[in-house]
């Protein structure tokens, strides 16, 4: 089967008719003819990290790093690392097809879309995400760097929301949107934290610790980008510093996020943090989630019944439908499926 210039943008279905010895049996199949490759973008072994977080003070925030493991033409697979309020809570692998927008299973919604769209694409083929379509582009400067972004924005009388992707990756580089139902709105955000999908520099925090001492000696690994380099750690005391291997002194015991925001010579940024633990096993773990934050969740989605009902339907809705899902989702199992136990980057 062969289409011409001639053929009409669109989708179409065909019928397959057959009989023989008797029988009589038949097939559909769905037919895209698109105008450019719905390829990705990313290449395996780049990683997105996004905080996700609710205008509704009552629920949790969420952190989820992607980790790209395979690419088989438009299906991507892929690993999720979810953290709840800066404490690992689930890690699982699915997939998504950056094609027809198709996702195995519910973790970021519209995160990963077809390389080189314009205005006026379609983002994705499959024709119950038809209202998906490219309004508008801009230059952004985005973690470190200059990248064209494509927009979908879209508004109706209960919901708005905004997606925007870089174009050369198809990385989502955030999505916003805001639902309305009796009287009573949400707001959520998704926001790409860091990744190396379009820059080769990469920062690593290396320690050295000595048990029941609050003094850490800390190293920075970097690979990639343009020396000269410049430095900013801080230490989740309040406290930083400008040098590359810097020593700190804490005044107490407890976990501290540590973070290092390295700066090339060209502008590309890299970001990264870890967990420092005093007082106990220095060990890097990554801890189960606790039950801190469930009750007031689900006694918000209890109270809220009607309003949750009327609220997901629609582009906007299901996209909020998602993010509760992950909610759910870090609180339902705990799936540890690496030996590496790093922290998320920011």
């Amino acid at each position: 089967m062969a289409t011409s210039q001639n053929t009409p943008l669109q989708t179409y279905t065909v019928y397959i008719n057959g009989t023989g010895k008797g029988r009589y049996d038949s097939a559909a199949l769905t037919l895209f003819v698109i105008s450019h490759a719905y390829t990705p973008g990313v290449s395996v072994g780049n990683t997105a990290s996004y905080a996700l977080t609710f205008s509704n003070r009552t629920l949790p925030l969420l952190q989820v790093t992607i980790t790209i493991v395979s690419i088989s033409s438009s299906n991507v697979t892929f690993t999720a690392d979810i953290y709840e309020d800066g404490i690992f809570a689930n890690s699982t692998q699915t997939w998504t097809d950056v094609a027809t927008g198709k996702m195995g299973e519910p973790i970021i919604p519209f995160f990963l879309a077809p390389t080189n769209l314009t205005p006026g694409s379609p983002v994705y083929l499959d024709p119950a995400l038809a209202a998906l379509r490219i309004t508008s582009e801009k230059d952004e400067l985005t973690l470190g760097a200059i990248r064209k972004q494509v927009i979908f924005e879209n508004s109706n009388s209960i919901s708005t929301g905004q997606v925007i992707w870089d174009r050369t990756t198809g990385v989502m580089t955030s999505l916003d949107a805001t639902i309305t139902a009796n009287s009573t709105s949400i707001t959520i955000h998704y926001r790409l934290v860091s990744t190396d999908a379009w820059t080769s520099l990469k920062a690593g925090i290396l320690t050295n610790q000595t048990p029941q001492s609050t003094l850490v000696e800390f190293k920075a690994s970097v690979e990639g980008g343009t020396a000269p380099y410049s430095y900013q750690w801080t230490f989740g005391d309040g406290t930083s510093s400008t040098t590359a291997n810097p020593s700190h002194q804490y005044t107490r015991n407890g976990q501290y996020t540590v973070s290092l925001d390295i700066t090339d010579s060209l502008g590309n940024r890299a970001v990264t943090s870890r967990i420092v633990t005093l007082g106990q096993s220095t060990t890097p773990q990554k801890t189960p989630s606790t039950s801190t934050g469930t009750t007031s969740f689900a006694s918000w989605i209890r109270s809220n019944s009607s309003w949750v009902s009327a609220a997901f339907v629609g582009l906007w809705g299901s996209v909020l439908l998602v993010a509760f899902a992950m909610v759910l989702h870090t609180r339902s199992r705990h799936m540890p499926s690496h030996t590496e136990h790093s922290p998320p980057s920011h």
